[in-house]
């Protein structure tokens, strides 16, 4: 999950549609894996490159969700603290995102670029079973 702060909030003349806000500084709450999704949306002559930042696989579906017609995903990347306890974090493309049942619970597998692989578990349940492949990079 990531965290604002009231103080880091941008409060220029730009106001969004939707109410959403600008933030200077985010926080990542925990030392857990997130994604930054890269999405290309045409609008008319104009081509809009957005990144987003989302803290989990079920937040990941919700986006795909309430994407309009006019934008697609390009890119997803894991964003992962490294395992050598230095504090650094790296970047690798996401192959695929399934939904797996491994020992009874349901479990998103990610499969990344470099050969890694890591499970993060299933909070919010809205698409069927039979649904499995939640994102395939092209």
């Amino acid at each position: 999950m990531f965290v604002t702060h009231p103080g880091a909030e941008l409060r220029g003349s730009l106001h969004f549609p939707d109410g959403s806000r600008q933030w200077a500084i985010v926080e990542q709450e925990l030392a857990l894996p997130w994604l930054y999704v890269c999405i290309r949306q045409l609008d008319n002559t104009f081509d809009f490159q957005r990144m987003m930042l989302v803290s989990c696989v079920d937040h990941f579906r919700q986006l795909l969700e309430s994407l309009p017609a006019n934008a697609t995903v390009t890119c997803v990347m894991s964003v992962m603290p490294s395992d050598d306890g230095s504090g650094t974090w790296t970047m690798v493309p996401v192959q695929a995102i399934e939904l797996h049942e491994i020992n009874e619970r349901l479990m998103f597998l990610i499969d990344l670029a470099n050969g890694t692989r890591y499970e993060e578990p299933v909070r919010v349940m809205r698409l069927p079973c039979s649904q499995r492949i939640v994102y395939r990079a092209g």
